[in-house]
C-alpha cells in the first residue's frame, strides 16, 4: 500500500480534549511505519462522516481514525452513501482515544495508552470483514434519517444516557467507566418504561414494556458493560437484548450483573439473535429515544438491518 493512500481522521476533542495532546507522539509513530501520511481533524459532530468520504473519494484506500468511539462509527457512516460502499476496497482501522473504548473491547486491541502496540497491528496488514449495522429511523424533529453503526444501537434509557454522557464536561475527565455507570444509575432511576412493539425476523413479534433494547455487533456497551456476551462482529447476526418490567429497585442490581455479562439468565431479559429488527412505539405519543454508537440521532420508529462482511477493518 503507497504511503500517500494512507489517510488519518483525528478528533482532537476525544477523551476530553487529550487526543490533542496525543496526536503528536501518534504523528510520529504513524509516519515511521507508513511514511507521509495526509491527516485532517473534525471541528465539529457529524465532520468524520463528511472527511472519510471525502479521503476515500480522492483516492484513500486504508483510513486510520484517531479518537473515540463516536468518531469511529461517524467514519463507519462516511465508507457508506446510498446504501452502497464509497469505495469497495477500501480498509479502516482504529486508533482508540476517546471515552468508551467499547470497539477495543470488541476486538481484544491494545489499551488506549499503547497506541504504538495498536499502529504495530495495523501494519502488519492483518485485515477481517466484520458486519455494519443500518438504521433507518427519525430524527428528533420526527423527519425520516438513517444510520451505519458499527458496535451497538439502542433504544429507551440508552438514548438518555448517551446524551447525558456527550453533554457531560466534567464527568469524562474520569474515564469512560465511570462517566457510563454514573449516568446509567442516574437517567435509570428516571426512567419510565416504555411500551414498545418488537419484532424480529419471523421469529418474534411481541409488545414489551421497554427500559432498554440493544441490537448488538460486539459484547461492550456503555463503556464496559458486557450487554451482549457472546456477540460476534462478524457472524452476520444482532445480538439482540430486551430489557422489559423493570423496577426501580431492580435496576442497581441489574446493571451490576450486565458488567459481568450475568443478566441474560434475569427472567426480565429476553436475548435473541436476528437479521432484521423493526422497533415501533405502541403509544404513537411515545419519544423513545435511540442510542446508536454512543451518539443520539434520533427516536423510534425504526427498522435495523445487518449488513454482513460489509467493513474491511485493518488490525
Amino acid at each position: 500500500m503507497s504511503a500517500a493512500r494512507v489517510h488519518v481522521i483525528v478528533n482532537p476533542k476525544a477523551a476530553g480534549g487529550r487526543t490533542a495532546k496525543r496526536w503528536p507522539r501518534i504523528l510520529t509513530a504513524l509516519t515511521e511505519k507508513f511514511g507521509p501520511i495526509t491527516y485532517s481533524f473534525t471541528e465539529a459532530r457529524g465532520d468524520g462522516t463528511a472527511k472519510t468520504r471525502a479521503a476515500l473519494r480522492e483516492g484513500a484506500d486504508l483510513l486510520i481514525v484517531v479518537g473515540g468511539d463516536g468518531t469511529f462509527s461517524e467514519c463507519v457512516n462516511g465508507f457508506f452513501e446510498g446504501g452502497a460502499p464509497v469505495n469497495p476496497d477500501a480498509q479502516m482501522a482504529f486508533i482508540t482515544s476517546g471515552t468508551g473504548c467499547d470497539i477495543r473491547r470488541a476486538y481484544g486491541w491494545p489499551e488506549v495508552k499503547d497506541f504504538a502496540a495498536m499502529i504495530d497491528l495495523i501494519a502488519s496488514g492483518r485485515t477481517r470483514c466484520i458486519d455494519v449495522g443500518h438504521i433507518a429511523m427519525r430524527d428528533h424533529k420526527g423527519d425520516p434519517i438513517e444510520r451505519y453503526f458499527a458496535n451497538a444501537a439502542s433504544f429507551g434509557v440508552g438514548g438518555a444516557v448517551s446524551h447525558a454522557v456527550n453533554t457531560s464536561r466534567i464527568a469524562k475527565k474520569f474515564g469512560g467507566t465511570l462517566t457510563f455507570l454514573v449516568h446509567a444509575l442516574r437517567e435509570a432511576m428516571r426512567f419510565k418504561n416504555q411500551r414498545v412493539r418488537i419484532q424480529v425476523d419471523d421469529n418474534l413479534d411481541e409488545e414489551f414494556d421497554v427500559i432498554l433494547a440493544v441490537a448488538a455487533l460486539g459484547p461492550y456497551f456503555g463503556g464496559g458493560l458486557k450487554i451482549a456476551p457472546d456477540a460476534d462482529p462478524a457472524d452476520g447476526l444482532f445480538d439482540i437484548l430486551i430489557g422489559h418490567d423493570i423496577t426501580k429497585r431492580e435496576i442497581p442490581g441489574l446493571i451490576s450483573r450486565i458488567y459481568s455479562g450475568r443478566h441474560v439468565n434475569d427472567p426480565k431479559v429476553k436475548m435473541t439473535r436476528g437479521r432484521k429488527l423493526m422497533a415501533t412505539p405502541v403509544n404513537p405519543e411515545d419519544r423513545v429515544l435511540m442510542e446508536v454508537d454512543g451518539e443520539s440521532p434520533g427516536i423510534l420508529p425504526a427498522t435495523f438491518t445487518i449488513l454482513p462482511g460489509a467493513l474491511r477493518l485493518r488490525g
